[in-house]
């Protein structure tokens, strides 16, 4: 009986020491934050002077990225928009020794984060950028008692992308991510990457048209500009897009179109109502479907691969046309020489009765209307099958 009491009374004590040390932490927590504020305190500390400036060495600031989504990417308009979570280390010595006994102190009031030094990087090809404050503003700053800090931000960023549209539908597009300092040259401050530089998973970011094949960093370079010489990081995302949709609404639809012009040759020369519908149809469809997808895409100076591909096909549905015309013409030939071959053959059972107005038979042309769509058949087809041949090769595998 006596132990169990003794067990009670230890387990109590126990109990009653771990509240105490939580207290005293809870008090020592509070105790290092107001003495941290109290060392941000305006008439000691100058936001605007950066942490190093008195000893002469450049700030070093290490840059990290954590990639949650890419929302959109816009062919037309030429940019895409990620959401990001940017890191920023550096250390700053005017906040070290604030009695946080080893313990990093969090803040995440604006006026608070606002009130120290911090670097400006900004993104140099960035359209338009959102500090998300659902539902306060999401920025941390943290402080650690040797003085470094870390201060994070989630944004939204609309950045722009030079597309380049030379083997579209087939393309492979590098969009840069570019950021550097505004006002501090490599003299005041240089930025490196955090490590790891980006963080993402590739599972999770899901492109509209396109497939993620891989994100890259760029060693901190010096860019000279007429101010001076800036620290910049750049940030490579290598997208392949889908070329399927297009193969299924595009490719595949203009390739019937051109076989279906082809097969014209099969019908009856005579049928001309027929023939004429066809070539015309054809020719009207595949000149639609080129302005659609111009007005899908941005105006560009050179000639993509689509490009090539909807002028060849109206190359060869114009060429059907054609060809017909040429068996039309034939056809009146041969009809007007079938009206003269009677008069001709009395003519020759009394060449006296020859008048000087009157003219030979024409000669039977070798290219009958038959021999020329026989000959269309081949050539159109042939032609057909050797152009996919070298364009494929060209676009896809080249």
């Amino acid at each position: 009986m006596k132990s169990f009491v003794g067990l009670q009374v230890v387990l109590l004590v126990i109990f009653l020491t771990g509240c105490k040390c939580k207290e005293i932490e809870k008090v020592d927590y509070t105790d290092a934050k107001s003495s941290l504020l109290a060392q941000m305190d305006p008439l000691i500390y100058d936001p605007e002077v950066r942490p190093h400036l008195i000893s002469g060495t450049p700030e070093v600031v290490a840059v990290g990225i954590e990639i949650d989504t890419f929302s959109e990417i816009s062919v037309a308009k030429m940019d895409f928009t990620a959401e990001i979570y940017l890191r920023q280390y550096w250390m700053d010595p005017r906040l070290a020794d604030n009695g946080s006994f080893g313990l990093p102190i969090s803040l995440t009031a604006s006026e608070t984060v606002s009130s120290i030094w911090k670097p400006d990087l900004y993104f140099l090809n960035e359209k338009s950028a959102k500090l998300h404050s659902v539902p306060s503003p999401n920025i941390l700053l943290r402080i650690w008692p040797t003085g470094q800090i870390l201060y994070s931000q989630r944004l939204s960023l609309t950045i722009g992308c030079q597309f380049d549209f030379f083997n579209f539908p087939m393309d492979v597009q590098i969009c840069k991510l570019e950021m550097q300092s505004y006002a501090y040259s490599t003299d005041d401050l240089h930025f490196r990457w955090h490590e790891p530089p980006i963080d993402f998973r590739k599972s999770d970011l899901n492109f509209p048209e396109f497939e993620l094949i891989d994100i890259e960093v760029d060693k901190s370079i010096e860019e000279h500009q007429a101010t001076g010489n800036y620290s910049r990081l750049i940030v490579a995302v290598r997208i392949k897009r889908d070329s399927r949709p297009y193969i299924i609404n595009i490719y595949v639809p203009s390739t019937v179109v051109v076989i279906l012009s082809f097969m014209s040759m099969w019908i009856d020369p005579r049928a001309v109502p027929a023939r004429v519908t066809i070539g015309i149809i054809t020719v009207l469809t595949t000149m639609t479907q080129s302005v659609n997808i111009q007005q899908e895409l941005p105006k560009v100076s050179y000639v993509k691969a689509v490009d090539v591909w909807l002028a060849a096909c109206l190359v060869f549905v114009v060429g059907a046309m054609l060809q017909y015309a040429l068996v039309n013409v034939l056809l009146q030939r041969e009809a007007d020489r079938n009206k003269k071959e009677p008069h001709h053959a009395v003519n020759r059972v009394n060449p006296e009765a020859l008048s000087m107005t009157d003219t030979p038979a024409p000669l039977v042309s070798y290219w009958s209307p038959g021999k020329v769509d026989m000959f269309g058949r081949v050539v159109f087809f042939v032609g057909f099958a050797v152009f996919n041949l070298f364009y494929w090769l060209f676009y896809v595998l080249l």
